[in-house]
């Protein structure tokens, strides 16, 4: 048997273009190049400027961040850590993302077509016009919000307790809101030097249930755990606007996450994009709720399933 020895032989054809195909391809790609180095100018810069000692702006940063590569949007972004005693700087063409109240009292001047504001609390805003020319995403859940969730919670309920600051305006507000939902509320200012423990005790034999909201001036890591320790004594639960209080004893915890005021953020940001007008301040949109098993076994409270509270909220 003879080998078979198998030659390939390669033939080049050289591609023969038509003059026709030859300006169609050209002018394709001119077209191409200008459709991409568009797009690449269209990727602006952002400015996220926040508190430097907050892990929740670099939480926040961070899923932003995300955000933006993903979804291949139309900006770019860049992380300005903010601190009292720096001033902030935007290049001409510069969008702002503004979170917190510090950061927003350095924007006179700025371009406010571009800036947006998010994590920036109510009272803060007060005697202020910045609402006016700008998207504001408020740090408050709505009173509402609370409201909806200790009915779902706690059906029977009907006297509330929440502690504020001056002026007495605020408490009536709330009042008037609280009537309009059902509920008498036990309120009280607290101002000077007067102690919101030593008020709360008086009020919790008259209350169903305690809302703690977000106060600074009456809420503090050096007094949540006593108020919690007196509510759960007097047997009243409470709702409160923080997990980590949540998991310190209240029953139950309404917040958004930085996540979410990420997602937030970039939803107000492709409005401005597309040029609307989304000026004023608003509460949250996005938020998360969390619950106290052992805090609701200890009251005799049964409560329902996270994702049934989840929908009753949002109705």
């Amino acid at each position: 048997m003879h080998n078979q020895h198998i030659t390939k032989t390669t033939i080049d054809i050289p591609l023969i273009l038509s003059p026709t195909f030859k300006i169609i391809r050209a002018v394709s790609l001119l077209l191409l190049s200008a459709f991409f180095s568009q797009q690449l100018a269209a990727r602006e810069k952002i400015i996220v400027a926040g508190d430097s000692h907050s892990p929740a702006i670099h939480k926040f940063y961070q899923s932003f961040a995300e955000q933006l590569a993903s979804n291949s949007g139309n900006f770019s972004s860049q992380l300005h850590l903010f601190s009292s005693d720096k001033k902030l700087f935007l290049n001409p063409g510069d969008w702002l993302v503004c979170l917190g109240i510090e950061c927003l009292a350095q924007t006179r001047g700025f371009d406010h077509k571009k800036t947006i504001a998010l994590m920036v609390n109510n009272k803060a805003l007060l005697g202020t016009s910045w609402h006016k020319t700008l998207p504001i995403v408020l740090a408050d859940q709505p009173f509402e919000r609370y409201l909806k969730l200790t009915r779902a919670i706690i059906p029977n309920s009907k006297n509330l307790i929440a502690l504020v600051p001056p002026p007495q305006q605020r408490l009536a507000n709330l009042k008037n809101i609280a009537r309009s939902n059902g509920y008498s509320l036990i309120g009280a200012t607290v101002s000077g030097n007067k102690m919101p423990l030593r008020i709360l005790e008086r009020l919790l034999k008259r209350a169903d249930a305690v809302i703690l909201l977000p106060e600074p001036k009456i809420i503090a890591p050096n007094n949540i755990q006593p108020m919690l320790l007196s509510t759960f004594r007097a047997r009243v639960p409470s709702i409160a606007f923080s997990p980590a209080y949540v998991a310190a004893g209240a029953l139950a915890g309404l917040y958004s996450t930085p996540q979410q005021y990420a997602f937030m953020a970039h939803e107000l940001l492709e409005k401005l994009w597309l040029e609307e007008n989304i000026a004023g301040k608003q509460h949250p949109w996005l938020f998360d709720l969390s619950i106290n098993q052992n805090a609701a076994k200890s009251l005799g409270i049964t409560l329902p399933t996270i994702k049934l509270l989840m929908q009753q909220l949002h109705q």
